[in-house]
């Protein structure tokens, strides 16, 4: 097996549906997030990943979809590309006792560890936008409130005048 066909395989299932076969709980598909099976972690949002890597923020593990099936079920490294391909539908025959030319960490150390600053900055990023929608939002409502303030102050002057006008004239009420 080449590194090419561990590539497509690990392309070839999602991690949310990998999540979910793991037994992983509380998955939000939409912000990438649920909580962490590898140290039993409650926070519905300590786990986090994208199409290639995850990062636990609770415990700190990060790896591919490889090594969280490793993590997960204890099983070797070809042991994992087995479980990815009969989830993925792909027969993975590896030969027993045949060494396999594989490399256990597939993207170097330091793409991973870009990979998951990057989860954390997309993170942070769309947690930026909600805010700064929410502050226009509030801004929005606070000049809606300082304009009502406005027109009820040039309303109180309008009577104002209009009572002086009519005690001139005699008027008064």
């Amino acid at each position: 097996m080449t590194k090419t066909d561990i590539f497509k395989l690990k392309q070839s299932i999602s991690f949310e549906d990998l999540l979910f076969n793991l037994g992983f709980e509380n998955i939000n598909v939409q912000m990438k997030r649920c909580s962490c099976l590898l140290h039993g972690g409650d926070n519905k949002t300590s786990f986090s990943w994208n199409n290639d890597v995850f990062y636990c923020y609770g415990c700190g593990k990060s790896g591919d979809k490889i090594s969280l099936v490793q993590e997960i079920k204890k099983y070797s490294f070809q042991e994992a590309l087995q479980y990815l391909g009969n989830l993925a539908g792909i027969p993975i025959d590896i030969k027993p006792g045949k060494k396999q030319n594989f490399d256990r960490l597939e993207f170097p150390v330091k793409y991973c560890e870009f990979l998951a600053r990057k989860i954390i900055i997309d993170y942070y990023d769309k947690l930026i936008a909600d805010m700064e929608t929410e502050i226009e939002k509030l801004t929005k409502d606070l000049k809606i409130s300082q304009n009502k303030k406005l027109i009820e102050q040039e309303l109180y002057k309008l009577d104002s005048d209009i009572m002086y006008l009519n005690f001139q004239k005699g008027e008064v009420k």
